[in-house]
């Protein structure tokens, strides 16, 4: 399973990724990296492209703090993604699985335990 947000917005409000044709990068690197093709950097929210590695960026603008943005982990936003998730299960005990629980709460952890 992967996560994209094609809408991630930068400090100025702009789109941070190109879009429309250029999705197409991250396709590339989803099937490569399913295939084994290439490498990935463990994160708390699973695997990243690796910095400077085999995500295609060729013939692309986009500057080191956008490229920070994009392939980052905002730890707040996703704690507070996990934080309104549990909300949401919440809903739905005793019937949501503990292996379930458990990566959220792993999740969570991992998030919270790094600088």
């Amino acid at each position: 399973i992967f996560h994209v947000n094609w809408f991630r917005q930068g400090q100025d409000g702009k789109y941070l990724w190109p879009g429309y044709g250029e999705n197409l990068r991250v396709i590339q690197w989803i099937l490569e990296r399913c295939e084994g093709h290439i490498p990935a950097q463990e994160s708390p929210i699973g695997y990243l492209p690796t910095p400077g590695g085999d995500f295609n960026l060729k013939g692309l603008t986009l500057d080191q703090d956008a490229l920070g943005e994009l392939f980052g982990v905002d730890r707040k936003a996703w704690i507070d993604e996990f934080d309104n998730l549990e909300s949401f299960l919440l809903d739905y005990e005793p019937r949501v699985p503990i292996e379930l629980k458990e990566v959220l709460q792993r999740v969570q952890r991992e998030l919270s335990s790094r600088d």
